[in-house]
């Protein structure tokens, strides 16, 4: 079934028959190497990997994957600036061979326990590809760029124990029901950027003040649109708070796919788009999660119930509201998936040269593909979605929008460049 609802097309899957390589929907292309430990890699980093596999988690371990695989691609075509530590030269090396090694070896480094899987994949891989001196080229190739990039992140600050004490003044986030969990993630502010001087570079400016007039209007939107007994949250809204819920990783990740086959991109352009979106995605996350730690803001469900405590006359509490969606474990500001959309949409934009990027999402939450005329439009839902689950207050939404954007500009104004 077909729903059309403004520059949105909405395509619904029947439950229970969406395929779990929805990344090879919307174009009859042939996956080639590369989009297989693509594939590989959203599994053995999201599927396989859990716990620790959510969306900011995810994006940073991405971006190790495909920046090995975009060095070992450029040592071969050449064309681009390699990131950091250039593989040396190897023209005439087989670019599959090479970009199958690179990601194998990383996620191996990354998952030692996933090895036995991996091997049996790159062996799969390499069978297709004529034996010769191209082909051994090209796994060495791999080999090495997988080998530098893993060596570039070492003590990093990913999985590290960092400590966080909730706070305590009105205003500051602490566990909220019905889980009370633990902040989560707390690491990831604290992780060394892939290509920003620090994670705080694109702090935004905070969420508005609790007395002014500006977090009223915010408070009583998500109030009245965000939760459970919400009577004028329409079904559209709802669907499309709840298409959004899906991991933002593994959707933006199966959409790419979609999108590069769909222009006929050749391995060295994928590697290239690829490392960009993730490169510029882990680095918002790093931020993002930075600001939340910095501002410490509450969530709406916290918020709502103790709006006695605010200080400002125009709120008012209500001890039961719920959120449509359980709220995630960690502060307000900025929104999370604001910061990865930002940054991805920014990404597109410049990798393609235009802000018309047509793009085509699914969910395995609703079931549904909804297709956008542009990427932006794309992020511009988000920022309605999860206001109308109550996840966010607006400025949340549009500043962590706005941190995604800057940084993605900031890095691909700087690394990914065409060669001299």
């Amino acid at each position: 079934m077909r729903i059309e609802i403004g520059m949105v097309i909405v395509f619904t899957v029947l439950a229970g028959l969406v395929p779990t390589d929805l990344p090879a929907q919307g174009t009859g292309a042939r996956l080639d190497v590369f989009d297989e430990w693509n594939l590989q890699a959203s599994r053995s980093i999201i599927a396989v990997a859990v716990p620790g596999s959510a969306p900011p988690v995810s994006a940073i371990q991405l971006a190790i994957v495909q920046l090995a695989v975009y060095n070992a691609v450029v040592a071969i075509s050449g064309g681009y600036i390699p990131y950091r530590a250039a593989v040396p030269s190897a023209p005439g090396a087989s670019v599959e061979a090479a970009a199958a090694t690179a990601a194998h070896d990383v996620l191996v480094g990354l998952y030692p326990a996933q090895k036995s899987e991996l091997d049996a994949k790159l062996a799969q891989s390499l069978a297709t590809i004529p034996e010769g001196r191209a082909k051994m080229m090209g796994m060495a190739v791999g080999s090495r760029a997988a080998q530098d990039i893993l060596k570039d992140r070492v003590n990093d600050g990913r999985f590290s124990a960092v400590p966080y004490a909730p706070g305590t003044l009105v205003g500051m986030w602490d566990p909220a029901p019905p889980g009370f969990g633990a902040y989560a993630f707390p690491w990831i502010g604290q992780v060394r950027p892939f290509a920003l001087r620090l994670p705080s570079q694109f702090r935004p400016l905070g969420p508005p003040p609790m007395e002014s007039a500006k977090y009223a209007e915010e408070f009583n939107e998500v109030k009245r649109i965000g939760g459970t007994r919400s009577t004028v949250r329409t079904t559209e809204q709802r669907e499309m708070g709840l298409f959004w819920t899906d991991h933002a990783g593994a959707q933006w990740n199966r959409a790419l796919g979609v999108l590069a086959r769909e222009r006929s991109l050749s391995i060295p352009a994928k590697a290239r788009l690829f490392a960009m979106v993730w490169t510029s995605v882990a680095d918002a996350s790093i931020g993002c999660w930075n600001a939340k730690s910095h501002y410490s803001f509450w969530r709406p469900i916290a918020a709502i119930r103790r709006a006695a405590d605010d200080g400002n006359p125009a709120t008012e509490a209500d001890a039961t509201w719920e959120p449509l969606v359980a709220t995630a474990p960690h502060p307000d500001y900025p929104s999370g998936h604001n910061c990865f959309t930002g940054a991805t949409v920014e990404t597109l934009e410049t990798f393609f040269g235009t802000r018309d990027v047509p793009v085509a999402l699914d969910s395995t939450v609703t079931n549904t593909t909804r297709r956008f005329a542009r990427a932006e439009d794309a992020l511009k839902e988000v920022i309605e979605a999860r206001i109308y689950i109550g996840y966010h207050f607006r400025s949340a939404e549009v500043d962590g929008a706005t941190l995604g954007r800057s940084t993605a500009r900031y890095i691909l104004g700087r690394y990914f460049l065409p060669a001299p």
